[in-house]
């Protein structure tokens, strides 16, 4: 029995297509023979880390943390979550039709996205704000990740989260969740889209 079904026997929930064995093989050996120095984790947040949903329920992703809370109002006393819903409701149809390609949707992303932007602009969110929004959030980790992560952190494996998320939404919510992470240590960092606050509040 070589390596790859070693591992498949152990851990039933693995599947490996039969034409990729050899080269998963190769990477696993390759981990093993060149040691924990030379790993170093890259990986995405947004329901990569965390869970798309759970019970049937579809949870929120970092910009949904913000998009979905039903308390944070705008200038014309307005729900956020009700003008995040009718950009969506406009948007999220063009950014899956089959049959527009990337340089036809590309403008109405932008679009989206700067729109949303002024969403968060005009609410005029505060960092304690955001705090405790992720603390009130349902956002929740993959089984198995927070003992991942906070065994690479012990053993001072780099890991880099890099996503088009909201990076400030994904830090608090890792210090949260993983005691030992802390964003810009020297084994820890987060690559995304940050709020620049007006003050520090």
């Amino acid at each position: 029995m070589n390596l790859v079904e070693k591992l498949l026997n152990e851990n039933s929930h693995v599947h490996i297509h039969d034409d990729k064995h050899a080269a998963v093989e190769q990477t696993v050996r390759s981990l093993i023979s060149e040691g924990r120095q030379m790993l170093h984790v890259v990986a995405d947040f947004d329901f990569t880390l965390t869970m798309y949903e759970k019970n049937g329920v579809i949870l929120p992703s970092t910009f949904g943390v913000i998009e979905s809370n039903d308390q944070i109002l705008l200038p014309d006393g307005s729900l956020l979550s009700r003008k995040a819903e009718e950009l969506r409701l406009k948007y999220h149809p063009i950014e899956i039709d089959v049959h527009m390609d990337i340089s036809e949707k590309l403008p109405y992303m932008i679009e989206w996205w700067r729109s949303a932007q002024s969403l968060f602009v005009l609410s005029n969110l505060t960092k304690s704000v955001i705090r405790k929004l992720v603390h009130e959030s349902s956002m929740e980790l993959k089984t198995g990740v927070q003992e991942f992560m906070t065994d690479l952190l012990r053993s001072e494996t780099p890991i880099l989260i890099f996503s088009a998320g909201l990076g400030d939404i994904i830090e608090i919510f890792l210090e949260k969740e993983i005691p030992e992470f802390r964003h810009n240590h020297e084994s820890s960092h987060i690559v995304s889209n940050f709020i620049q606050y007006d003050n520090d509040e």
